[in-house]
């Protein structure tokens, strides 16, 4: 008979600063439920997936993308993060085109899918 053997490895989660952000507008949800302008959320990237980020208003995690939550940049702003080698994040930091900020958000351009 066989003996299996199980094996376990502690993951090393590495703890990234927690962003808070008041909305400007408000974000309804495909359930039905709005988040309203004004409100203060805690919003944190979601690991492997560069199109949305997740908030908590207190209450509850909603997963959104990230339009909904921070200002888009324009088509001016994504001119000079390509030719400069310099982009923001949603965060609002500055990292490489293809890079992540210390929040842990990926840089707009990997957020839009140019990259």
């Amino acid at each position: 008979m066989a003996q299996t053997i199980a094996y376990t490895k502690k993951l090393e989660v590495k703890e990234m600063p927690e962003l808070w952000k008041t909305l400007t507008k408000d974000i309804r949800l495909k359930s039905g439920d709005v988040i309203t302008k004004g409100t203060k959320v805690s919003v944190k990237p979601i690991v492997g997936y560069d199109r949305g980020c997740t908030i908590n208003n207190g209450i509850r995690d909603y997963r959104v993308s990230y339009s909904s939550v921070f200002k888009v940049p324009s088509e001016n702003c994504i001119e000079h993060a390509i030719s400069d080698g310099v982009c923001s994040t949603p965060a609002g930091c500055r990292t490489e085109p293809d890079g992540y900020d210390h929040y842990g958000f990926p840089s707009w351009l990997l957020v839009m899918g140019m990259i």
